[in-house]
């Protein structure tokens, strides 16, 4: 007798597959969709029946072939066919990533593959460079390097591997998670802020619009700048810019790549968590180029402390006012001053009681009173502290000194008789 419910079941069973099969050919004419193995290290992911995770060898290049592996997976009983056919079995525990590895699943496959092979140390790593046409320089242990087409870091002098209208396009398409045009106002600025706190930087066509930017055309430049957080990098500093209860007006005179936005951050972290000589303290942030805590849908993503309110994207002038008026802080906190908007803002914080720690480029503070932009913040003695840096890994704090200029700290002239 013929079964009309097992013939149903059958009909829909070949239908599934036919539908299956054409979802994988249409995936070859679209195989530009992400790969899921970010999660897990070095392969794809899929499920099987039960909903658990399983790292499989064979790689899958587009979501219709992970879907008929998930299915396939929960079908099959054969181990055998399992293993050599389809998905191997493997470790079933996630592999846990480094916050610097997490950069690496942003950057096109033969980017992310030949890094990959370099073996890095995350925490050593600090910049990715692509540009149209041109090697990928990598900033590594504050030395630039280049990426070999092996996947080895060579000195710049050597050629590497070529960075391809391709790469770049799949780089952006990671980043902004295949919805470029939402981020309109991220390629105004010309940034983006990802998970874990890389600041992306971009560059290519400015658009605009009766003189405003409006936007980017044409992106062909990418700089990846991989956020690093180093507790405790502010311990020397902290015993001269505590006095009682209270914390002394700092300014943060450094130049470019010596760590002046580390420094600040773990200073804003202790101020507000509050260490063994002084209480916490409520601290403001204004992090225009989120940098500082490295929001990323509006949650920071690197420590700044349990009491820290913070203003994300907005500018330096407008953050202070809005913090002062709507959040009471006792600590407001700046990165890189130099306008007279700045100039303006900061003295209203300061004859308000409220407390400031700032940063601004320079190498001294004799370079930094000649400037005129910062001639009234001088003549008004607003900061009772001057935290001088250097570029070198062993001591980034150079000297100390009081509002008078008066010397309170300094490290050995000669990097040479450092410890």
């Amino acid at each position: 007798m013929y079964d009309t419910a097992q013939s149903a079941a059958d009909r829909t069973s070949v239908i599934f597959f036919c539908l299956l099969c054409f979802f994988i050919y249409y995936s070859n004419l679209r195989s530009s969709l992400p790969c899921f193995s970010h999660i897990y290290k070095d392969c794809p992911i899929y499920l099987n029946h039960n909903r658990s995770a399983i790292r499989s060898n064979q790689p899958a290049r587009s979501f219709c072939r992970r879907i008929l592996c998930t299915w396939l997976n929960g079908c099959l009983k054969s181990e055998k066919r399992r293993g050599k056919r389809w998905c191997k079995l493997q470790n079933l525990r996630p592999v846990q990533e480094k916050k610097g590895e997490t950069i690496y699943h942003l950057l096109s496959d033969g980017i992310r593959k030949r890094i990959q092979t370099c073996r890095l140390d995350p925490e050593k790593l600090q910049e990715i460079r692509l540009r149209i046409r041109q090697p990928v320089f990598i900033r590594y242990a504050g030395k630039e390097y280049v990426l070999s087409e092996n996947g080895s870091l060579t000195n710049q002098t050597q050629p590497g591997y070529r960075v391809c209208e391709n790469d770049i396009r799949e780089t952006l398409s990671y980043i902004s998670g295949y919805s470029l045009y939402a981020f309109n106002e991220e390629l105004k600025q010309g940034f983006f802020t990802v998970a874990g706190g890389h600041r992306i930087g971009i560059a290519g066509k400015a658009v605009a619009e009766n003189g405003q930017l409006t936007g980017i055309r044409y992106i062909s430049f990418i700089n990846i700048r991989i956020a690093h957080q180093i507790p405790g990098c502010a311990d020397e500093i902290m015993p001269y810019i505590i006095n009682g209860n209270e914390v002394q007006n700092t300014l943060i005179i450094s130049p470019p790549g010596a760590g002046k936005t580390t420094i600040l951050r773990d200073m804003i972290r202790q101020v507000s968590d509050g260490t063994g000589r002084m209480s916490g303290k409520n601290v403001g942030v204004v992090d225009e180029r989120s940098e500082i805590a490295g929001c990323w849908q509006g949650v920071p993503q690197n420590d700044v402390g349990m009491r820290t309110d913070v203003l994300d994207c907005c500018t330096k002038a407008d953050g202070m006012m809005m913090l002062l008026r709507s959040m009471t802080p006792q600590v407001i906190a700046v990165d890189e001053i130099g306008n007279r908007a700045d100039e303006a803002a900061l003295a209203c914080v300061f004859h308000s009681g409220c407390r400031l720690f700032a940063t601004i480029h320079g190498t001294s503070v004799q370079e930094i009173r000649k400037k005129r932009l910062l001639e009234e913040i001088f003549d008004a003695h607003m900061f009772d502290r001057f935290v001088v840096l250097q570029n070198h890994s062993d001591s980034r704090i150079r000297e100390i000194l009081d509002c008078n200029g008066d010397l309170l700290y300094q490290t050995a002239k000669d990097p040479k008789e450092l410890p």
